[in-house]
């Protein structure tokens, strides 16, 4: 994240900024809080500080900057899927009949800033109305307006759009990069492990609480794996009562796997034994990357479990 951040600082200097930009990389990379820190560099009022690196990543504390991080900046917009929605929607960004939303805003001048900042993340989740859209507005730049769309994955972006992005590639941290940002130092090499050399995920483990979750239930999914299937149906159902914290969960999963196939952190995997690793992890990929309602998902996860071997 930070070689991304410096780059984009000098890009950003030069003779002529991009209009519009697109951040690719692996989930939880820091893409998004990248596209933070860059729209607040761009419109902040200590720019020219020469260790504005560590200004920004933390706290600046000028107007701008502050206006952002209390998401009241009148010129910075985040567009993203509604938790009720399964793309980015028309209505997010524009009301025909009102003329109203972000759309007509910025095609008038900054109110506060330098730049209106639009930022969209997961843009491979706009629909095809929202994609047409933004796809006029990168067409005809206006000089006062950046675009920062963030995506695991340009190939389900319009080539068009992504044509008229300057494309920045997102990458795992190596571990010299990881072991800098790892504060909690008695416990460095599991949270490596944990973290995935993910940005975030590192960010997230040095809350100690939030290590503490990830030990405690990486142990419960071993333990739960030996259980009788009606404590496995009760696992499950316990999970989606929140659906939010699947994603969570189906990476504990992810990571049990990976210390198992890699025989590493076995006082948290315990003594499991599974002859057929390959197909679970299978079902496990399916089940990450579907799009189903509730009541399939729910037999998807209960056969995920009952079936595993």
């Amino acid at each position: 994240m930070l070689k991304e951040f410096e780059l984009l600082k000098k890009i950003s200097t030069s003779s002529s900024c991009p209009h519009a930009f697109l951040f690719v990389g692996p989930t939880d990379v820091g893409k998004f809080e990248t596209a933070i820190n860059f729209a607040k560099f761009l419109n902040c009022e200590n720019r020219e500080v020469e260790n504005w690196r560590k200004i920004g990543l933390e706290k600046c504390d000028c107007e701008q900057c502050i206006a952002i991080d209390k998401g009241i900046h009148p010129d910075f917009y985040i567009i993203e899927k509604q938790e009720d929605k399964k793309e980015i929607v028309d209505s997010q960004i524009i009301n025909k009949d009102k003329k109203e939303g972000i759309i007509y805003k910025i095609n008038n001048n900054p109110i506060f800033g330098k730049y209106n900042i639009v930022i969209i993340k997961n843009a491979e989740l706009m629909n095809k109305t929202v994609s047409n859209t933004i796809l006029k507005n990168l067409e005809e730049p206006k000089n006062n307006t950046i675009f920062i769309l963030t995506t695991t994955n340009k190939k389900n972006i319009l080539e068009t759009i992504v044509s008229r992005c300057m494309i920045v590639e997102f990458s795992l941290l190596n571990k010299k990069e990881a072991y800098e940002l790892i504060e909690n130092k008695n416990n460095k090499e599991l949270i490596l492990d944990l973290s995935s050399l993910k940005y975030k995920k590192i960010k997230e483990l040095n809350n100690i609480d939030v290590f503490n979750k990830y030990v405690v239930d990486i142990k419960d999914f071993s333990k739960i794996l030996k259980a009788k299937d009606f404590e496995k149906i009760a696992y499950i159902n316990r999970i989606l009562e929140n659906k939010e914290n699947l994603n969570y969960f189906i990476y504990i999963w992810e990571l049990f796997f990976d210390f198992y196939l890699l025989k590493k952190n076995i006082d948290l995997i315990g003594d499991v034994k599974l002859l057929n690793i390959g197909e679970n992890m299978k079902k496990l990929y399916n089940i990450k990357n579907a799009v189903m309602g509730n009541y399939i998902l729910k037999l998807g996860l209960i056969n995920f479990l009952l079936e595993m071997n």
